[in-house]
């Protein structure tokens, strides 16, 4: 039986369910994106096939414009596992309704113990899409699925990932937010990208972040000054302002970096720093 997912929802695809297989398949239900969708869908088959087994990510199964049992003519589709659980963003949206009443301070909704497993994973699961080509940007709660109560995670939406290879530099490419410094170094962005993940672990929810955080104005100096003084050099890199010498310094550095191929070095140390946090 193949049901729709109206849960689901990407900006110009739909989502059907093989129940019998408990294969998804997401499908471009836009005609002028279908160009877009196209070129998307096939670079991400092509890698992510590649890593069929892994932990940390669906098995993907298809890649085409065309399948009669599912009413799809010359639009393009791609056919994965199904991840049963329960996203992150969902998680945050919990506890902080079920905290919002007792104090209005601002702390993490996961435990240290919750932390801990949830950027190690995240760590090792970059490692092997950095390995195999895809920068991952869009770390956004929405796409971290929980799937046991040992915290244990997948990944999921590598549609518009970035690609680090020569062959992607001018595709549209997804991010966790919009203000991302897409001309800074790979290892860089990489790190951003972890500092904003980390800060939405404070709010319930996307709404509620996306009213009161703030990186820059005048709104940002409480955000800013209870970050820094809790988290010191943890959050930093998030509040440099352009030109400065340490973020002059951090670029240098991100580019020798790159070079090597290192995109996982400044994610290593960080998490090196908040794990020895957590354990003071």
């Amino acid at each position: 039986m193949i049901k729709t997912i109206n849960r689901l929802t990407t900006k110009g695809c739909c989502f059907k369910l093989d129940d019998k297989t408990q294969r998804l398949y997401k499908i471009c239900r836009v005609s002028e994106w279908i160009p877009y969708y196209y070129e998307g869908f096939r670079y991400e088959f092509e890698t992510m096939h590649r890593l069929n087994g892994s932990v940390y990510f669906p098995s993907y199964y298809e890649f085409n414009i065309h399948k009669k049992e599912l009413n799809i003519n010359n639009s393009p589709y791609i056919c994965m596992d199904y991840i049963r659980g329960e996203t992150l963003e969902s998680l945050l949206n919990r506890r902080g309704k079920r905290k919002s009443s007792k104090t209005k301070r601002l702390f993490p909704l996961l435990s240290d113990w919750e932390l801990h497993r949830l950027f190690q994973q995240l760590y090792d699961a970059l490692c092997i899409l950095c390995d195999n080509g895809i920068l991952y940007l869009d770390l956004n709660p929405h796409n971290i699925i929980i799937v046991s109560k040992q915290f244990d995670l997948r990944l999921v939406d590598f549609t518009f990932c970035c690609y680090h290879s020569e062959k992607q530099n001018n595709m549209y490419w997804k991010a966790i937010e919009g203000s991302l410094h897409k001309d800074w170094p790979y290892s860089l962005l990489l790190e951003e990208s972890f500092l904003l993940l980390f800060t939405r672990l404070f709010y319930p929810g996307e709404t509620d972040y996306a009213r009161h955080f703030a990186r820059t104005g005048n709104s940002s100096e409480p955000i800013q000054s209870y970050f820094c003084k809790r988290y010191g050099q943890l959050l930093r890199l998030l509040f440099f302002e352009s030109g400065c010498e340490d973020l002059i310094y951090r670029i240098e550095k991100g580019r020798q970096m790159d070079a090597k191929k290192n995109y996982t070095g400044f994610i290593r140390n960080w998490i090196d720093c908040l794990f020895q946090k957590l354990s003071d």
